[in-house]
């Protein structure tokens, strides 16, 4: 026993530098057995909260058990651990996974067996886990197999969520702290009298699928009425705030701007399409920050006049992509480019000829978008040519037209 703790403290340590930091006289061991308890906790509870009622009942395949019975199983674990290490008889007369059924029951019932353990674990003390229960196990044994089956079961109820295209509550909570992160550096950056107001969007990008094909028979007919329908039904939820088709018939087929509450949960709505479902089209997400407001005027055009045509105008689109002298690494030198690049950017801004900018968030190859309104690419390339970060190598720009509806941007 006396190796699992030296193995599960080195774990900790590992994985929680800070954990194994503080002073022995902390409780270490138990200390951190409580943090990693309540980490199942408020993902449990979450998973359990976030499921649709309707779902409960999911089971991935026939020998598998289903979202609910997995929370009654861990309930019934939690009342057989921590009861053990209580030295007391399980509270529990019934099996809650043989049961219950309802979210509503499975609920509470999942937050009533935390609330049993809460004592237990907040009870613990370094010096209890190496004694002894009245069935000759040490105390320890009771709070590690506790920590493992929780870890263990949201790990398939984190899978059923998936399955559902649901975010898993700690995947959540990791998105939003990189967002966050990753959204404050790229305004401490655009700081200096940005170009534009800016707020966060989910930015798809389709692509040729497997199954494309450039004959228009009567299948392709179909799917396209159906993706463009599609569309519609995602514009009128108030998901999707700007769309359309590239132009250049190249390997790119167009673009989804969405304002979500998360990549996710815009992906999920995305890939519903019949298009991309078929495999006809794929589609790949960035989280982007852009101009405050896209969608804003059009929607609020074909709310108070929806029989009006919709008039659509050429744009061209250009990726910020990173180029041949591209380095993460920070200089005095970057740092002056990358400021003389927002002030080109405010420059172009400035001519009415960039209607929309801004940088990707997720630190990949694509670096940015710039759309212009410009009839030619041209035109718009040549624009772009004069960036600093362009100049030196840095950043390249990969651009063709784009075709929306006016209204979308604020040109």
């Amino acid at each position: 026993m006396k190796r699992i703790l030296a193995l599960s403290t080195l774990a900790l340590s590992i994985v929680f530098p800070s954990l194994a930091q503080q002073p022995a006289e902390s409780n270490p061991v138990s200390e951190s057995m409580r943090f990693l308890y309540n980490v199942n906790k408020q993902n449990i509870v979450a998973a359990a909260e976030k499921m649709p009622e309707a779902d409960f009942n999911f089971r991935p395949t026939p020998f598998s058990r289903s979202f609910a019975e997995t929370l009654g199983h861990i309930v019934d674990a939690q009342y057989l651990f921590c009861s053990q290490l209580r030295g007391e008889s399980n509270p529990l007369k019934q099996s809650i996974e043989k049961t219950m059924k309802t979210k509503s029951e499975l609920l509470k019932a999942v937050k009533d067996s935390f609330d049993y353990c809460d004592g237990t674990f907040n009870a613990l003390t370094d010096a209890m886990l190496s004694q002894k229960t009245r069935q000759g196990r040490p105390n320890a044994f009771w709070p590690l197999i506790n920590i493992y089956h929780g870890g263990e079961h949201y790990g398939n109820l984190s899978t059923y969520l998936r399955l559902k295209y649901l975010v898993p509550p700690s995947t959540e909570r990791a998105l939003e702290r990189q967002r966050k992160e990753l959204e404050e550096k790229a305004r401490q950056e655009n700081q200096a009298k940005p170009a534009f107001e800016m707020d966060t969007y989910q930015v798809g990008l389709f692509k040729r699928g497997p199954r494309w094909s450039v004959e228009q028979a009567e299948e392709s007919r179909r799917l396209q009425s159906a993706h463009l329908a599609h569309l519609g039904k995602m514009a009128e939820a108030g998901k999707l705030v700007g769309a359309g088709p590239f132009l250049d018939g190249g390997e790119l087929r167009g673009i989804l701007i969405f304002k979500a509450a998360s990549i996710e949960e815009a992906r999920a709505m995305a890939e519903a399409d019949p298009a991309v479902k078929s495999g006809r089209l794929i589609i790949e997400f960035h989280p982007w920050l852009g101009p405050r407001g896209i969608g804003e005027r059009y929607a609020a055009e074909m709310k108070n006049n929806p029989s009006v045509k919709t008039q659509m105008v050429t744009y061209q689109f250009g990726l910020l992509i990173k180029g041949q002298r591209w380095t993460a690494e920070s200089s005095p030198e970057l740092d002056r480019l990358q400021a003389d690049h927002l002030a080109h950017i405010r420059r172009m801004g400035e001519t009415g000829k960039l209607v929309a900018a801004g940088p990707f968030l997720d630190g990949g190859f694509l670096r940015g978008i710039l759309i212009f309104r410009s009839d030619t690419t041209e035109e718009a390339r040549a624009m772009a040519a004069e960036d600093p970060m362009m100049k030196t190598g840095h950043l390249a720009l990969d651009i063709r037209p784009l075709m929306m509806a006016r209204g979308v941007l604020k040109d």
